[in-house]
């Protein structure tokens, strides 16, 4: 181990710090670690550089070669102290040096000269460490968040001491992880990044824009080394070096830590590629995972827990676990839960007139109903991480489109369940960008109609009608409904005859192609966002509704279940078939009287609900099955809302309410147009799930033959 930090003071350190996990008073065994690396450090020239240090690392020398030589015991005082000195020497590292100093092969490895020559490189190796670098990659990415959402608040408040503490306790987390894996590149851009931060802390640097650009830029530059480490991991492109250009950055901090100008730097080329060796022994977690302890950064100073029990109790709060089996473990559950329903509603189990077997019975269904509910809270995760990510998005499109932009974020507490978050990633972007370059205006436009330079974006997210309602909206200059009315006519998407209500005037945003931008631009004007939106929100089986006022403003809410792996539906039927509705569609039922259902020329049937006429579908027609009755007036009428219109479904009669359990239609129905799915019933009959959205716009397609072979085969 001392061969790595031979000549490399932060190597050095870096085994101080590996070795700070194992040492006790009861167990000294690798304080010869310890000397080696203090000696390094003591030869270092940014520590020669600095009496009060030198002499400090001088001290913790003498005093390990005695604890080596079994002249001295170690008590906890004693590793107290060797922490407390561990800090002050990483914080002299991190200092910035003369330029001559930092291109010095004593201080630091060749690669790390600041010189646009060859990039460093690293490859990915097959007897690598690869448990390892997947926690470094996904405790990276976490660490990454909270980075940038820590330099959004300094750049708000240059002063904030705590949050700049807390964004340079993460930046050297990361250095850690990186350095105890040897991800050279990785580590040297973070070391080069903390120094800037180093310098803010020590008053030496000024927090402004300049320093910003310069680590958030960083943080994306290390992200994207991240993401490249978890697909070669991944098995993509295993062959191929992990390099991302960082000369050029490195550059740019030096010019900024000397307070000169930003350097004209020249492209980089390329680079034998370095090779990211598996560590020499299998670290206990306490070493290997530099964030398990502290997963976000702390209000507290950066030290370690004082006590073994400080640790412990930290360990035990948070537990990791393969998705895949937290999965396993729903679908299991939501098994049982089917078994429960068919053990309690088999006839003959109910024709025993047990009443401790009645008792018995609905025990096993509470406890199965509390089971359900725990393990679908696992699942379930607070909506903070993607609202943030929206703040990044906000400030670079605010900076570039020159306009500024507030972003109101409320609601972040909001838990929805994880297998919708990464769905949520683009439909919200795409709305966030919509907003800010078509909605909100220049800040001289805002102050000409009588409003603040500054414009809002607001992001909210509830619980709402049994659901999720996120809702983006903006005071800017709203929708012109005539303008969105006769764009549609000139792309030939409505005729000029056609008839259409304002929510349904709105609704024309989501066709693919559509744009009202006079020009194309890096943000928009393409016609491509929209339709996405509706699409991803579509497959989480949500909605989008839309409300906008010319000159005041829009909003856009979006509807989602709580949950992927349970509905909560209404059971009706149609014949002998059975059919799931989603309650968060439904908006009410009732049975039609004589002379409320008509025909208009060109629409179809209708239905009128409070004077208002909403079409109306045949439900048994649509799926061409049998019904029960022969005149609407003897079935029920379900009003749904679809898309952006409500719209009627017949059918024969509502069972209930009910919260079923979703399972796949499987490859062979997997084009049934109008079913997101099918559920068991409690009598071991299978129900198939409707979807509100496609009701209606069935045509004779194979899409249509397939829905109707779907309810013929079950």
């Amino acid at each position: 181990m001392t061969s790595t930090h031979s000549t490399d003071p932060f190597g050095a350190l870096q085994a101080i710090s590996q070795e700070l996990a194992f040492l006790s008073p009861q167990s000294v065994a690798s304080i010869g670690v310890v000397v080696s690396a203090l000696a390094v450090l003591k030869q270092s020239p940014p520590i020669q550089s600095q009496a009060d240090v030198l002499a400090l690392v001088q001290q913790e020398h003498a005093w390990a070669q005695q604890v080596e030589d079994g002249i001295v015991p170690v008590s906890e005082a004693d590793l107290e102290r060797l922490k407390a000195s561990y800090f002050c020497i990483e914080e002299a590292l991190a200092k910035p040096i003369a330029p001559a100093l930092r291109a010095s092969p004593s201080s630091q490895p060749a690669a790390t000269d600041v010189s646009l020559g060859d990039e460093p490189s690293l490859y990915i190796r097959a007897t690598d460490d690869i448990e390892l670098l997947n926690e470094f990659c996904n405790e990276g990415r976490e660490l990454l968040e909270q980075i940038e959402q820590g330099l959004l608040v300094l750049e708000e408040e240059p002063q904030h001491k705590e949050m700049l503490n807390q964004v340079f306790r993460a930046f050297h987390t990361f250095k850690g992880g990186a350095g105890l894996l040897e991800l050279t590149p990785v580590k040297l851009l973070a070391h080069e990044l903390e120094s800037l931060l180093s310098a803010a802390r020590n008053g030496h640097l000024q927090i402004n824009p300049r320093v910003i650009d310069l680590i958030l830029g960083g943080a994306d530059v290390m992200r994207s080394f991240v993401d490249l480490i978890g697909q070669r991991l991944a098995g993509v492109n295993p062959d191929e070096p992990v390099q991302i250009p960082i000369n050029a950055l490195i550059a740019r901090v030096s010019a900024c830590l000397n307070g000169e100008d930003e350097p004209v730097v020249s492209e980089p080329s390329p680079a034998p590629a370095l090779t990211a060796p598996a560590p020499a022994t299998a670290p206990s977690p306490t070493a290997t995972k530099p964030s398990s302890t502290a997963p976000a950064p702390a209000p507290t100073p950066s030290k370690p827990p004082s006590t073994a029990a400080a640790q412990a109790e930290n360990l035990i709060s948070f537990v990791k676990l393969d998705t895949r089996k937290l999965d396993q473990l729903v679908d299991l559950v939501g098994e049982l839960v089917i078994a429960q329903s068919l053990v309690v509603q088999n006839p003959q189990v109910q024709s025993l007139s047990s009443l401790g077997l009645a008792a018995q019975l609905r025990q096993l269904a509470r406890i199965t109903t509390d089971l359900q509910q725990t393990a679908m809270s696992l699942r379930m995760v607070p909506i903070r991480g993607i609202f943030q990510k929206m703040s990044r998005l906000v400030r670079d499109l605010s900076v570039s489109q020159n306009k500024q932009v507030r972003l109101q974020l409320l609601g972040e507490d909001t838990e929805i369940d994880r297998n919708m978050i990464e769905e949520l990633a683009d439909p919200l972007m795409h709305m966030i960008r919509n907003g800010v370059d078509h909605g909100i205006e220049p800040p001289q436009v805002r102050l000409d109609n009588g409003k603040p330079a500054e414009g809002t974006i607001k992001l909210e997210a509830s619980h709402r009608d049994g659901g999720i309602a996120i809702t983006i909206s903006d005071d800017g200059r709203g929708m012109d409904p005539n303008r969105i009315k006769n764009k549609a006519i000139e792309k030939q998407l409505i005729s000029a005859n056609d008839l259409l209500s304002t929510a349904e005037i709105f609704d024309l945003i989501f066709q693919p192609g559509f744009s009202t931008a006079e020009s194309i631009t890096e943000v928009s004007g393409r016609g491509v966002g929209m339709d996405v939106v509706r699409g991803h929100i579509a497959n989480l089986r949500g909605r989008v509704e839309v409300q906008s006022t010319l000159g005041e403003g829009s909003q856009f809410t979006i509807r989602l279940p709580l949950t992927l792996a349970i509905i909560d539906g209404m059971l009706l039927s149609v014949g002998e078939e059975r059919f799931i509705l989603p309650t968060l569609s439904i908006r009410e039922s009732f049975r039609p009287q004589p002379g409320m259902i008509s025909k208009v020329q060109g629409r179809g049937e209708v239905v009128t609900v409070r004077g208002k006429l909403i079409p109306l579908v045949r439900l048994h027609e649509q799926l061409e099955i049998a019904s029960h009755i022969s005149e609407p007036v003897d079935g029920i009428v379900v009003v749904v809302q679809s898309r952006s219109q409500m719209r009627g479904i017949l059918v024969d009669g509502l069972i209930g309410k009910s919260e079923v359990v979703i399972k796949p239609l499987g490859e062979t129905f997997k084009h049934a147009f109008g079913m997101t799915g099918c559920a068991i019933l409690g009598d071991g009959r299978v129900a198939l799930i409707l979807d509100p959205d496609a009701l209606g716009t069935l045509q004779r397609t194979v899409h249509r033959n397939a829905a109707s072979g779907a309810v013929a085969f079950h």
